[in-house]
């Protein structure tokens, strides 16, 4: 179709010439299309060739009906008719080749005057059986069809050059009983449709809009479930009708959007929402599109529309506008350590090792001649899984003998890399390696060393600034614990021997029977070793009630900063709920994670924990950095891990941002992998790849992004050191397992053996951590900047940057660039930073000190395969100036000969002491650039003990201040 000011040009292709062709035309359409009264039009269709069509969804003007050997039209009666055919009209024109038809009708015919600056059409053919065909717009009822028409185009602007392909918008009409899908939106991830973007406090104001088609729907409501996280309850679902706000044009299309304010509730929920949307007796909803709980690319972002109301609902996040989390988390670089697989520091206090002072005790009732014991440090893990090896079936008791000396021995080490924060797996008193059947929550375990090495740890830890996390596996116990004493051990009447055991309501027995057996009581995973605890008040008493004497109070007392809790979500809510207030008024900046493997937003409302092992990050991380899928015991069918580009990379990581509140987000452990997962090398490694080259250069993409992230990066002993412990089995159903084989000893080069099984230590490796440790903990930005997507490769029209992702972290003045490639061939990118720096900046990539200039407000990069960048800006006027400041005691006066050191980006140190009246200072600082200033002395604590400063002039007033006398 086209047009000139004298004539109308419909042309029909492709169809039989003798069959008929019909169009009809609103020249002068009104606001509701089918409105107004018969003067404007008539509504009545005219039915030849024996079609069925009953009502129009526009009042017609005029209507013409052409084929070879006859044409004529007609126009509306002012009576909801038609006129008289008149043949013969316009200019008529056809041909074989393509079977195509022309028809010119003059204006003057249909308007009665000239070209009308708007018009209405449809379009159909038909045969003489009134089979209908080649219907525009195709939405309408083609075949044997009978019914009313409900869909039609519209041409918004006749004047010349002004109608671009698609130049007509498809509409239906109001109150037809038939709402039309493909125009329903609401997309989480924009602001237009949800401000403010994610999670929002209790008693806030949220404004969700809706999209529908121009004219096509009679209402919309807001449909809301609000869940209670306190008491894992949901109310019953209320609607809130929303009002019609604009009409907007996206696209060539225009569009109706409504809009609410909804107040979000005075206590912390998690609210589920869908629309639902109303024409005549017809209604359909529309709501969120994920799968289910493991679906990282289908929460969040727009929805889908359905018939019937489905159980996917958007989430909206809910938080106590009191939440905080510790501000220390916020800092954190996070060394997770496996305490028996870490370093031997102490052999004397080796299980079942000559000479040993602890003896050689046996697990769930097998003799002490089935505990396996590596005498040779570096020695592979026997496999349990292998019939043939004399550990078949030992899960649980194969020690190397790492303990807490080991760790101690290590904390330079650890430290000197940039971690100041350790997880340490579970390290209370129990029976098997791992530690999670815990007999006694209130020792440390003596083959790690016991009370006295646990003390003389947290004493190294803390003065070197390191925190230490533990494990709180508070949901199940030993069976061989004294509380329980299946095996009758212990001189306590344990909860199994007797019905009037003191500890018989702490566990779920399904009958009287004593001495139980494995069947008279739930254990965790249907594991009889493991009893389940009931949440009654002595277990909660015990656990954080009791003053002084409650697990959780206890250690806190003995130094620690936090609890990382073993199966969380096998804990209720209300547990939680009640524990986080103890929690908080023993130790209010003791951090409270959670293991929580899909979404965690229950638990972070600011009413039970912090934060949480972020697994949806490790999904994330992994399907980019491998780009293609993987699957193993933990991760399989609907909970695999795919491969991302880097486009659903991005809307996989906004998903989690939109669902956890900030707080929350601040205190997340990101981790690569885990001691419940494969090691990362290895599911890092690919088919055809060389070694390992190709999975530490993938290790390495992945350690950028999670430095460079919000959260705590958070790293598994060992894969600093490019540790690489492949899984050795497959489970039944043909995954590999990750247990016990990601659990290998660290490859120590000083220990006996061959440091090469699980090694050697990478050096390299060592150092990049390092670096980007380093540079994390002196950039502000990176740990409570904004995040800000600047390329998505795969949707760029350039086809050289196709596995390109870049983001942006800024926090005032600090701004960092990063940019990351996960593809196997090197990527030419355009990255645009101009809303951050002017052209003709220089920015330097810290990881190769290649530099790059701002120009056109882009920066353009050739990045290998699997490789990344992280640019900070180079001042173009760089200089040197001084940073100087006073160190006082808790009642201001001078501290002499207290040690300050002042740590650059790249690691390098320089040291000062203060002189008598508390003075330092250090000079030629190069300006540009951020450093890290700690303070330390033999009497005094300092706290805050060290500051981080970013250089852009002489800074005089770096005061520290002890909090001791």
């Amino acid at each position: 179709m086209t047009w000139d000011n004298t004539n109308l040009y419909v042309a029909v292709t492709n169809a039989n010439l003798s069959e008929g062709a019909v169009i009809y035309v609103d020249y002068n359409p009104l606001p509701v299309p089918n409105g107004g009264t018969n003067a404007d039009g008539t509504l009545a269709a005219i039915n030849y060739d024996n079609t069925q069509i009953n009502n129009l969804p526009f009042r017609a003007d005029f209507r013409a009906y052409f084929k070879d050997g006859y044409r004529d039209y007609r126009k509306a009666n002012g009576a909801n008719g038609w006129t008289n055919p008149t043949s013969g009209f316009g200019t008529y024109a056809s041909s074989t080749s393509g079977n195509v038809r022309e028809l010119a009708i003059p204006w003057s015919l249909i308007t009665g005057g000239s070209r009308p600056s708007s018009f209405l059409f449809l379009c159909y053919l038909s045969s003489g059986g009134g089979f209908i065909y080649g219907q525009v717009p195709q939405e309408n009822g083609s075949g044997n069809f009978s019914g009313d028409y409900n869909r039609y185009y519209i041409v918004v602007d006749t004047n010349n050059g002004t109608a671009t392909k698609p130049f007509r918008y498809n509409r239906s009409v109001v109150g037809d009983n038939n709402i039309q899908y493909l125009g329903l939106r609401h997309d989480t991830f924009d602001s237009y449709y949800r401000s403010p973007f994610g999670a929002v406090p209790t008693g806030s104001t949220v404004n969700l809009k809706f999209r529908t088609d121009n004219g096509d729907v009679q209402a919309v409501y807001l449909k809301v479930y609000k869940y209670n996280p306190a008491t894992d309850t949901t109310d019953l679902p209320v609607e809130y009708p929303m009002s019609f706000l604009e009409t907007v044009t996206q696209g060539a299309t225009t569009y109706d959007v409504y809009s609410i304010n909804y107040t979000t509730p005075s206590t912390p929920s998690i609210i589920y929402y869908k629309f639902r949307i109303v024409d005549g007796t017809s209604q359909a909803f529309y709501s969120d599109a994920y799968l289910n709980d493991h679906d990282n690319l289908g929460q969040g972002g727009d929805g889908v529309a359905s018939p019937g109301e489905p159980f996917p609902a958007f989430q909206l996040t809910v938080y106590d506008s009191n939440f905080t989390t510790p501000s220390w988390i916020r800092d954190a670089i996070v060394y997770q350590i496996f305490p028996d697989r870490f370093r031997n520091g102490d052999i004397t206090n080796d299980w079942c090792r000559p000479g040993s002072t602890t003896g050689c005790p046996s697990l769930y009732g097998a003799p002490p001649s089935s505990v396996y014991i590596y005498t040779t440090w570096n020695t592979k893990i026997c496999d349990p899984r292998d019939s043939s090896q004399p550990c078949y079936n030992n899960y649980g008791s194969q020690f190397y003998g790492g303990d807490l000396k080991g760790i101690e021995d290590k904390l330079d080490y650890i430290k000197n890399m940039g971690f100041n924060t350790i997880y340490l797996n579970p390290i209370f008193k129990a029976r098997s390696y791992h530690r999670y059947d815990t007999d006694d929550y209130l020792n440390i375990a003596d083959e790690l060393g016991g009370n006295a090495a646990f003390q003389s740890l947290m004493t190294a830890a803390s003065a070197r600034g390191i925190k230490v996390i533990l494990d709180g596996v508070f949901n199940h116990m030993s069976q061989d614990s004294e509380y329980f004493d299946y095996f009758q051990r212990s001189p306590t009447v344990g909860a199994c021997e007797s019905l009037s055991s003191p500890y018989r309501s702490w566990f779920n027995f399904y009958n009287n029977s004593v001495p139980c057996n494995y069947t008279d009581y739930e254990g965790w995973f249907g594991f009889g070793g493991l009893p389940v605890f009931r949440e009654v008040d002595p277990v909660k008493n015990f656990f954080y009630r009791t003053p002084n004497t409650n697990v959780t109070q206890y250690w806190y007392n003995q130094g620690i900063s936090g609890w990382r809790f073993d199966v969380a979500t096998d804990i209720s809510h209300q547990w939680w709920n009640e524990y986080r207030t103890y929690a908080k008024f023993y130790k209010p900046d003791g951090v409270l994670i959670g293991e929580v493997f899909p979404d965690a937003s229950s638990y972070l409302a600011g009413d039970q924990l912090d934060g949480v092992m972020n697994y949806r990050f490790r999904k994330n991380v992994i399907g980019f950095a491998r780009g293609v899928d993987w699957e193993d015991n933990d991760n399989n069918g609907q909970n695999k891990i795919v491969g991302l580009t880097p486009s659903q990379f991005d809307r996989a990581m906004k998903a989690i941002r939109e669902d956890y509140p900030l707080p929350a987000q601040y205190s997340m452990l990101n981790l690569i992998d885990s001691h419940d997962t494969n090691r990362a090398l290895y599911v890092l490694t690919l088919l055809g790849d060389t070694g390992l080259v190709q999975a530490k250069e993938r290790l390495k993409l992945a350690a950028i992004f999670q430095f460079t992230y919000i959260g705590a990066p958070m790293v598994y002993y060992g894969d600093e050191a490019g540790m690489n412990a492949p899984s050795q089995a497959n489970s039944p159903n043909g995954f590999p397992e990750d247990d016990p084989y990601n659990r290998a000893p660290y490859p120590w080069p000083d220990e006996a053996g061959d440091p090469n099984i699980y090694g050697p230590v990478d050096t390299n490796l060592i150092n990049f951590y390092t670096l980007l440790a380093n540079f994390r903990r002196s950039h502000p930005a990176l740990r409570i900047g904004s995040f800000d997507t600047l390329l998505m490769g795969d949707l760029t029209p350039s086809t050289t940057d196709n596995n390109t992702y870049a983001f942006a972290r800024v926090a005032g003045i600090d701004k960092v660039i990063v940019a990351l490639n996960n593809g196997a061939n090197t990527n030419s990118a355009s990255i645009p930073v101009g809303a951050y720096f002017p052209d003709g900046t220089v920015l330097k990539d810290i990881l190769t000190n290649s530099t790059y200039t701002v120009s056109g407000g882009n920066i353009f990069l050739n990045l290998p395969a699997r490789t990344g960048v992280v640019l900070q800006q180079i001042s173009p006027t760089a200089g040197t100036v001084s940073v100087s400041g006073r160190v006082t005691n808790s009642y201001g006066r001078g501290v002499s000969k207290a040690l300050v050191v002042m740590t650059d980006e790249q690691g390098i140190q320089r040291m000062a002491l203060t002189d008598w009246k508390g003075n330092f200072k250090f000079d030629e600082v190069e300006v540009g650039k951020t450093y890290i200033v700690s303070v330390s002395h033999k009497r005094y604590e300092f706290k805050p003990s060290s500051r981080v400063l970013i250089v852009m002039e002489t800074l005089n007033n770096v005061d520290f201040q002890a909090v001791t006398p």
